[in-house]
C-alpha cells in the first residue's frame, strides 16, 4: 500500500511541474506573463501584417513625382523588381556587410542609369533632385 501512495505522490508532483513548466522561470502554464515579453509579441505581429514592399513604394514615389506614363511606369516597374531580387540575393551572400554595401550601391547606380534612359529631360533633372535628396 504504501508503495501505491508513495507512486501516486510521484506522479502527482510530476505533473504539477510539468504543468507549470518550472524549466522556464518566464513562463508557468505555457503562458508569458512578463510585460516586455508581450509587448515584444505584439511588435512581431505588427511587423508581419505590415510588410513593406520596396517595389510597390518605388513605384509609388516614382509615380508621384516625375509624372510616368503607362509604358514609363511599366519598364521602371520591371527594372526595379529585377534590382530588388539582385539586392536579396546580395544580401543572402555570406560576405561582409561593408561588401554587400558596395554591390548594392553599385547595383542601384546602374538602376539609376537604366531608368533615366527611360524618362524625359525634364524628368531626369526631377529624378536627380530626387536621389540628391535621397543621399543627404
Amino acid at each position: 500500500m504504501k508503495n501505491y501512495l508513495l507512486i501516486l505522490i510521484l506522479l502527482f508532483c510530476a505533473s504539477a511541474s510539468a504543468q507549470y513548466n518550472y524549466g522556464n522561470t518566464r513562463r508557468y502554464g505555457g503562458v508569458d506573463r512578463s510585460i516586455n515579453g508581450q509587448m515584444q509579441q505584439a511588435k512581431a505581429q505588427k511587423k508581419d501584417n505590415e510588410k513593406f514592399d520596396v517595389v510597390e513604394e518605388s513605384m509609388k514615389k516614382l509615380n508621384e513625382e516625375l509624372t510616368l506614363d503607362s509604358f514609363q511606369s511599366a519598364v521602371i516597374r520591371q527594372l526595379v523588381e529585377e534590382n530588388q531580387k539582385k539586392e536579396d540575393q546580395i544580401i543572402a551572400q555570406d560576405t561582409p556587410m561593408e561588401a554587400k554595401t558596395e554591390q548594392i550601391i553599385a547595383l542601384r547606380e546602374k538602376l539609376n542609369v537604366k531608368i533615366k534612359e527611360f524618362l524625359s529631360p525634364e524628368q531626369i533633372e526631377k529624378f536627380e533632385k530626387m536621389m540628391k535628396k535621397k543621399k543627404r
